[in-house]
């Protein structure tokens, strides 16, 4: 009902979320007075993260309807680990533009300048450098936030207390991230192989019981290729186990699915 579901919609906490998250805020960069501080600006659209809570619905739902659920939890592994390296990425280049304009005086001097911030825009003569564009800004910031966040290569030393401080930060996280993805990975490895452990215990078991009974050679054989057989055939699964939580016409459409061609071959 679509009616009931708008009304419950509109009643409820999320549609003022909704509502707030979309809220065009690129009309406040028309105004002027804005842009001092210079996080200013940026902090008008945190409002837009407001949508994260429909992004986790998608993810969920997408997950429960898709057909291939393990590759769907490994891509949104991979997309919130560049989520994470992306927004640490943008804040080491605001923390050292900042740093730049605040703690330097002539901001094309290289004297005395710390390597650990985003190097010079511009050069000793107030030339551009390779790292003036915009690319080149966010290249070196994401390969600065991924090779810090995985503690891969070597990371610049910190000179300041502040970046001692940061740096651990973004140490800690990367530790926490990487645990995080060893443990997906090898709970989605698990779950590649449940199904073949499962059939394996049973074929070993089954070994273990006709080696107790003495079965004949010629009879083990036959048994051991009818579960060569099974799996190939992907039926390793109880059908019954697998139908059991379904409600009664669901289980009835899905036995006239799947013994609907046979049924009509009778005559």
């Amino acid at each position: 009902d679509t009616a009931q579901l708008s009304r419950k919609y509109v009643k409820s906490m999320a549609f003022y979320i909704d509502i707030i998250s979309i809220v065009p805020t690129q009309v406040f960069y028309l105004m002027a007075g804005l842009d001092s501080p210079t996080f200013a600006l940026p902090s008008i659209r945190l409002i837009k993260l407001m949508k994260g809570r429909r992004l986790l619905q998608f993810v969920d739902r997408s997950e429960c309807v898709s057909n291939y659920p393990i590759l769907s939890r490994l891509g949104v592994l991979s997309l919130s680990m560049l989520l994470v390296m992306h927004w640490n990425a943008c804040f080491f280049y605001f923390l050292s533009i900042e740093i730049v304009e605040k703690g330097y005086p002539d901001v094309t001097s290289v004297e005395g300048r710390s390597n650990f911030i985003y190097p010079p825009s511009l050069d000793p003569d107030g030339n551009p450098t390779k790292y003036h564009t915009l690319p080149m800004k966010y290249a070196f910031s994401l390969y600065w936030s991924t090779q810090t966040m995985t503690t891969i290569g070597e990371v610049q030393q910190p000179t300041e207390v502040w970046e001692y401080f940061y740096l651990t930060f973004v140490f800690l996280v990367g530790v926490m991230i990487f645990a995080s993805v060893v443990g997906s990975i090898g709970n989605v490895i698990t779950n590649l192989r449940a199904n073949r452990n499962l059939f394996q215990d049973r074929l070993d078991n089954l070994k273990e019981y006709m080696g107790y009974r003495k079965v004949g050679k010629d009879l083990s054989n036959r048994i051991i290729r009818w579960f060569d057989y099974l799996w190939a055939q992907n039926h390793t699964f109880e059908e019954e186990d697998v139908l059991k939580y379904l409600p009664d016409k669901l289980q009835a459409e899905m036995a006239i699915h799947v013994h609907l061609a046979t049924l009509k071959q009778v005559e």
